[in-house]
């Protein structure tokens, strides 16, 4: 309510101050502001003051959640594109994207959308791309590594290059630079 306070005394006067400093300095700025909560519903619980409403809610933009949007695939391609220009993403890996949820929008796909760029081996993002924060890959690890969260995606990182060899441990140890024994120690369940 602090914060709540001093920033509409700022929408009064146009003045701001340095902290430590006794003079305020006149600014010429336009608020644009952004909420994901109900503000009508915490101005009647007294969360919210009911002037500072007013005063911020000059013009509204409803936007959907992105779980919802019919435009999705190409919100994602536009996100590969801009991330990575030169890397594409399969169409079922945008409808395994498609079926989460999606509670941080743009920034969490986006956020999702790096990390399966940084891990890839391919030119392109697949549908097993992804790490288990999505909770798009099994939880199946080897018993060794399912303590920590480094060891899982270690662990996943051979099966997803096992899978690539087609089912070649010689491959796939070449591949990873790692002997046999430790491919075979992480593929058994």
């Amino acid at each position: 309510m602090a914060a709540q306070t001093a920033l509409l005394r700022f929408l009064d006067s146009g003045e701001v101050r340095p902290v430590g400093g006794r003079a305020g300095a006149p600014v010429d700025v336009q608020i644009v502001s952004a909420t994901n909560r109900p503000l009508a519903e915490l101005v009647e619980a007294r969360q919210f003051r009911q002037d500072l409403l007013h005063r911020l809610n000059a013009f509204t933009i409803e936007l959907p959640p992105l779980r919802t949007r019919t435009d999705f695939a190409q919100i994602v391609r536009r996100l590969v594109e801009e991330l990575a220009p030169d890397a594409a993403i399969t169409d079922a890996a945008i409808e395994k994207l498609a079926t989460l949820p999606w509670p941080g929008n743009i920034r969490e796909l986006r956020n999702a959308l790096q990390r399966a760029l940084v891990r890839r081996r391919m030119a392109f993002i697949d549908e097993d791309s992804f790490d288990e924060s999505l909770g798009s890959q099994s939880n199946r690890v080897c018993p060794a590594c399912r303590s920590s969260p480094l060891d899982r995606r270690f662990c996943k990182e051979i099966e997803a290059t096992h899978r690539l060899c087609s089912g070649n441990v010689t491959a796939a140890a070449r591949k990873l630079g790692l002997s046999r024994t430790t491919v075979y120690k992480h593929l058994q369940r």
